[in-house]
């Protein structure tokens, strides 16, 4: 294995991408209940490091003063004011990583938090950024609400982990953060990806499936990623030369129809097209999952239906009225693919695409 290439290739395809504008200090998303706040500062140490292969939080010149974003919290707060039941606060890496989101400022943008009447907070952060002395900061001033830790885990196989993914994520201490938020009786989401590279389509669900066991195991809420091929990252090399192809949407439609009736309900779907970062002035977008124009819309509706839809049995029946509806071949092509055997194996894709890097982008030493 030559992951040293890969985390070179990386960091050079990153130098070519444009720093996220200085004027912008807060990205905002807001979907049904749900309003994200995004605190731009500095850059993620792993996005830094080159080891996040489809990861792209981008790159913010310095940490602002605490005050400019409690200021500005307030005014998007205010501006959403009661079209929403969850926030979830991020920063474009770890919420709670101290480099980028100083303990001061922390707790500042929590006590400001704790002046509205929002029901549900979430904290997006890397595991290994998780202490007992921030999560015990949160319990201190938010702890009358609903609290919820959302971490990526992506896969639960150690290898891919490791040599594709490549966050550093050593699953016994992943285990024990989540043990450990436990403790203070706030709930756990992790984001699961599906359309791992270098896997074959059935390789894809297997694994996707075995990592939402891998969280249902562990009393968790998993949140199923669709991989967007996002431009400035390793990922977006993969696709232009030929070594991956963005997944099908049925294949999450048959990754979440393969779940437990009894479990349907506690998941997530996100980033599945209904959302974009662009960089201004950049002619580069993100590619996202793909289905063709006459199942596009119903597909889309689906998504929105189900993420609003708490019950698992009306889960079930949205997913068999999509298939009903359908007037393509999608579907029955996504099924056929599953059924392919791949003439080559992960690591034989893997070691090709290793070496074509290492004539683009010098020696793996």
């Amino acid at each position: 294995m030559k992951k040293t290439v890969l985390i070179r290739a990386n960091k050079e395809i990153k130098k070519s991408r444009p720093n996220l504008p200085s004027e912008q200090i807060c990205q905002v998303f807001h979907t049904m209940q749900l309003l994200e706040i995004t605190f731009l500062s500095k850059q993620c140490r792993y996005d830094s490091a080159g080891t996040c292969m489809m990861c792209d939080y981008g790159c913010f010149g310095d940490t602002c003063r605490t005050e400019i974003y409690v200021d500005e919290m307030k005014n998007i707060l205010s501006a959403y004011n009661g079209q929403f039941e969850c926030l979830l606060l991020s920063t474009n890496g770890s919420f709670m990583d101290e480099y980028q989101i100083p303990s001061e400022l922390y707790c500042s943008l929590l006590i400001e938090v704790g002046k509205f009447d929002i029901p549900e907070i979430d904290i997006e952060t890397h595991y290994s950024s998780v202490t007992r002395e921030k999560l015990q900061c949160l319990k201190d001033i938010l702890g009358s609400k609903k609290i919820a830790i959302e971490m990526g885990l992506e896969t639960s196989n150690p290898r891919y982990q490791d040599c594709v993914i490549m966050k550093n994520i050593d699953l016994l201490k992943f285990e024990k953060t989540i043990l450990m938020i436990k403790e203070f009786n706030f709930n756990v989401e992790l984001n699961v990806m599906l359309g791992m590279p270098f896997l074959s389509d059935k390789e894809q669900l297997d694994d996707a499936l075995n990592t939402v066991q891998w969280v249902y195991d562990r009393q968790c809420k998993p949140i199923i990623f669709l991989m967007n091929i996002k431009p400035f990252t390793l990922l977006s090399h993969m696709y232009d030369n030929g070594y991956y192809s963005p997944i099908s949407h049925w294949l999450a439609i048959i990754l979440i129809d393969s779940i437990d009736v009894k479990k349907i309900d506690n998941l997530t779907v996100a980033w599945y097209g209904n959302r974009e970062e662009p960089y201004q002035g950049s002619k580069k977008r993100a590619v996202f999952p793909t289905s063709c124009p006459k199942c596009y819309d119903l597909i889309m509706a689906f998504y929105i239906a189900f993420n609003s839809c708490p019950n698992a049995n009306e889960r079930k029946l949205l997913i068999h009225g999509l298939k009903n509806s359908i007037h393509c071949n999608c579907y029955k092509s996504q099924l056929g693919k599953l059924k392919n055997i791949d003439t080559l194996a992960f690591e034989e894709k893997y070691e090709a695409y290793s070496n074509s890097l290492i004539k683009d982008f010098g020696g793996a030493n």
